[in-house]
């Protein structure tokens, strides 16, 4: 009888523990989904971070550029703008390159 109890008990415990271990596996194994997911979202963003960053800098050596070198405004201002010094000689052409056909 002591043996039946015994192995009774035995039977629930090892039953008991099993079930709690696929209860920790199934909770760990949802945990490091999310921690794999976690830390594709922070690579992710740290290259966002990097990217705005450096853009950041190009923007400020630009301003920079903007408010001390009148020679960089000046060459804003031919590039974007199309502006012309008196002395300058502009030429225009009447055609475009798509226009010349070659023989």
């Amino acid at each position: 009888m002591k043996s039946k109890v015994y192995k009774f008990f035995l039977i629930i415990l090892l039953s008991v523990l099993g079930g709690m271990c696929l209860i920790f596996l199934s909770v760990f194994f949802k945990s490091h989904r999310e921690y794999k997911l976690f830390k594709r979202q922070e690579e992710y963003l740290k290259e966002e971070v990097d990217l705005a960053q450096k853009r950041l800098r190009a923007e400020e050596r630009y301003l920079n550029l903007i408010k001390n070198d009148p020679h960089f405004i000046e060459w804003v201002a031919r590039r974007r703008f199309g502006f012309v010094r008196n002395d300058d000689i502009v030429f225009k052409f009447e055609t475009s390159l798509k226009d010349i056909s070659y023989k």
